[in-house]
């Protein structure tokens, strides 16, 4: 996180920074400033922290898919299922209003989704999900 913080002198907004030579770098689409931090948490393994941070987040962003995704996968690795399970499918959820349920990305959500719930012993679920994956990919061959 340091070398960020020398980086950029400030956040303008979620899009615009302050560089250190005072000039402005405007990046169009750019993730906000506390997803970055969040996600910098995760990817440090610092997990406790990154589940806070995303769930701040979540508080003002709650149609975030990669916030959603991402909670879920460090309360998987917490081994906290059924809360892990929820964020997966809130995710799965946003995705397919996003995307339509027939979207590429879907698959691998789906496929965790499905993980999550056998792991939670929720067979009869992961099954359904298991066959709307199988028929999906079966179409799109």
């Amino acid at each position: 996180m340091r070398e960020l913080e020398q980086f950029f002198v400030s956040v303008v907004s979620p899009n615009q920074f302050h560089l250190a030579g005072g000039e402005k770098l405007r990046v169009p689409n750019a993730p906000p400033p506390e997803l970055v931090t969040a996600i910098r948490y995760q990817q440090s393994g610092q997990l406790p922290e990154a589940e806070q941070r995303f769930r701040q987040f979540l508080q003002t962003h709650p149609e975030s898919i990669e916030a959603w995704g991402s909670l879920g996968n460090i309360l998987q690795e917490q081994g906290r299922l059924e809360e892990a399970e929820s964020a997966a499918r809130e995710s799965l959820v946003m995705m397919e209003k996003l995307l339509g349920s027939e979207h590429p990305e879907i698959r691998a959500v789906r496929t965790e989704h499905v993980r999550i719930l056998s792991a939670l012993g929720r067979n009869s679920e992961a099954e359904a999900e298991m066959r709307r994956l199988v028929a999906w990919v079966r179409q799109s061959s």
